[in-house]
């Protein structure tokens, strides 16, 4: 495969004219310059094109391509077919890379001849307007000892040490070509039948630990929109995926039965704020949708966590209303832990402040009396040099006063 440039940034665009430039921004301010961002405008009726046309006159790397919307999977695949990177790196409008990332990954990718190179990743708050760490896009625990790795040296944990967000992820070109990778042609969940397996096949996957990577989380997401407007369709993208796998041999039943249940359960807490399209989806889980994903009830230690044993459990065996109530009410005591975990965060932070405050000012005082101390030695030791030059001055007086005495007395016995 002809390559002219190092990466493809593949960036789907709709209607995001609000954070689009700083995502722009972002990616022309990384420290290498070997890359195109390949911008999929995908049917924009707000102020987005005008913000492309923009950035595309000053700078070059800059491409758009424009097609009707017809989701972020279906731009992703466009963007692949137009790509003319030796990586591929999927990034949405309103999210944004730190300057290096771009560098380091492929610099990673290089060194280990690595199919798939993933980094650490991060999270910015709309609402609070706030960055929040985010362990869940590199989850170190579940990385294996061995580096570079693949399926076979993970198999528990292949798709659980990462999310199956793009955008802390360097893909080789050819090897998404070569297994005809595609992203489903929606606005959710359009991720998990292209990174699951692209994980399970590579052959060498590679970790930058550095945070590189920034996710921006706004309520009114277009991917909660599209889950709202088809649940069914959106939760079927993990039965596709298992198909693909399974077709592949490739398939880490345990360590993909724990991804489907965390994700298919987050799905659910987002559908929790329209209560008759949450009735419906879990309705229809539990008479076919749960069978075609491929996940029940397990022995005990087979889920990574209890809330996914018991997330489960009840989904298989609650009224759509208890299912709900139980959603609710683990929601709730998980974010009574997030705001736990935030406030002692908060806590040491003002902690570390307070330490480095009293630190600073302890070594300005102590700097202060070092120079002082040192100042008065200073003077002290010139004084003490002082007093030396005059006794040596006194000394000399005096070896002269002797000798003349001495010649004098020698002086006068001669004349006697």
């Amino acid at each position: 495969m002809n390559t002219s440039v190092k990466i493809s940034v593949i960036l789907p665009v709709h209607n995001q004219d609000q954070f689009l430039a700083e995502c722009l921004d972002s990616l022309l301010a990384q420290t290498m310059d070997d890359f195109e961002v390949l911008c999929v405008d995908s049917g924009c009726s707000d102020r987005s094109v005008d913000i492309l046309e923009a950035y595309r006159k000053t700078d070059p790397r800059i491409r758009i391509l424009h097609q009707s919307h017809r989701g972020i999977g279906f731009a992703r695949n466009q963007g692949i077919r137009h790509a003319s990177g030796e990586y591929l790196l999927f990034l949405d409008a309103d999210d944004y890379l730190e300057e290096d990332a771009l560098r380091k990954l492929s610099e990673k990718a290089d060194a280990d001849q690595a199919d798939l190179c993933v980094c650490g990743g991060k999270q910015y708050l709309q609402e609070q307007e706030t960055e929040v760490p985010a362990d869940m896009y590199l989850n170190r625990k579940r990385l294996p000892e061995k580096l570079p790795f693949c399926l076979e040296d993970a198999p528990r944990t292949i798709l659980n040490f990462t999310t199956e967000s793009t955008l802390n992820k360097l893909f080789r070109h050819g090897f998404v070509l070569k297994h005809c990778l595609q992203f489903a042609e929606s606005d959710s969940a359009c991720e998990v039948p292209f990174v699951l397996p692209a994980l399970c096949l590579a052959e060498r996957i590679s970790v930058v630990r550095d945070v590189l990577a920034c996710e921006r989380r706004v309520s009114d997401d277009i991917s909660i929109r599209a889950l709202l407007e088809d649940p069914a369709g959106v939760i079927s993208q993990w039965a596709a995926a298992k198909e693909k796998l399974d077709r592949a041999g490739v398939l880490p039943e345990q360590s993909y039965a724990n991804k489907a249940v965390s994700g298919i359960l987050a799905q659910l807490r987002n559908l929790s704020q329209s209560p008759a399209v949450f009735y419906s989806s879990v309705k229809w889980l539990q008479e076919e949708g749960l069978a075609k994903i491929g996940v029940k009830e397990q022995e005990e230690g087979y889920y990574n966590s209890s809330v996914l044993s018991d997330g489960i459990r009840h989904l298989m065996h609650d009224t759509p209303e208890e299912y709900l109530s139980y959603s609710l009410h683990l929601a709730s005591r998980q974010l009574n832990e997030a705001n736990v975990r935030r406030q002692l965060q908060a806590k040491k932070t003002r902690e570390a402040q307070t330490n480095y405050r009293l630190w600073t000012e302890t070594s300005r005082k102590t700097q202060d009396y070092l120079t002082a101390e040192n100042q008065r030695l200073n003077e002290q030791l010139a004084a003490e040099r002082a007093k030396v030059r005059e006794l040596e001055t006194q000394l000399k007086e005096l070896k002269t006063e002797a000798s003349r005495s001495v010649l004098s007395g020698l002086f006068r016995r001669k004349q006697g």
